[in-house]
């Protein structure tokens, strides 16, 4: 009984061990990332007519929160959220003098659209991209002494930029965080953005709550 039971284990391994000899199958490819996280910030330069008078600067800074979802490797779904303030004095109507009342102007803009991205392979070190979508933008405007003006706009947005990969500048920190949090490449993103955001005034006129943004941030995908 023993000397069969050793045959048959020695037969046993004699038939596998070619089997683990042989190199991983190079066919089997890793998978495309499927989602990204970015986080940012960047210069907003608002298209309200007049806005440098009122509040003494073209713009200001305004960090920005994406999340996406990739249909392929070059066509992403993308939605994102950003928060902006600006703070300045009024303006008489008529005389156009700066007041003592200190006005604020918030923005909160949410936009969800698509993403195209010129890519030939997985790893590609720059990677220009287009992207067009549909932008809502809460608004608040606390005027001191009268009564805060708040509601919401909607409008479309239009982005273009590149993503510059970290992966081959720290192979070493590319390999933890695949390890650790399951991030397969790291970029840097820099992108522009254009805004036209339309806003009902009680003036009659339309306010352009849209305009320039210029950003940069890193983005993870996973």
């Amino acid at each position: 009984m023993g000397r069969r039971l050793g045959a048959l284990l020695i037969a046993v391994a004699l038939g596998s061990a070619p089997a683990l000899a042989q190199p991983p199958d190079q066919s089997v490819a890793p998978q495309d990332p499927r989602w990204s996280v970015a986080l940012g910030g960047g210069y907003f330069v608002p298209a309200v007519d007049g806005f440098s008078d009122q509040y003494g600067s073209r713009g200001g800074w305004m960090p920005v929160l994406a999340l996406s979802y990739a249909l392929g490797p070059s066509v992403w779904l993308q939605g994102d959220v950003g928060y902006w303030t600006a703070k300045g004095f009024t303006r008489g109507a008529l005389t156009g003098r700066v007041s003592a009342d200190q006005q604020r102007l918030s923005l909160i803009p949410v936009t969800v659209g698509a993403e195209y991205q010129v890519r030939f392979s997985r790893d590609q070190f720059v990677v220009p991209f287009v992207a067009a979508g549909y932008r809502r933008v809460a608004y608040l405007l606390a005027v001191d002494g009268d009564e805060d003006i708040r509601g919401g706009a909607n409008g479309w947005v239009a982005r273009s930029g590149i993503d510059l990969s970290l992966n081959p500048v720290d192979p070493s920190a590319t390999a933890a965080l695949a390890e650790e949090w399951g991030i397969a490449r790291t970029s840097l993103r820099v992108e522009a953005q254009w805004a036209k955001v339309d806003a009902k005034s009680t003036g009659g006129s339309d306010i352009d709550l849209g305009g320039k943004t210029f950003l940069a941030g890193l983005r993870f995908e996973f």
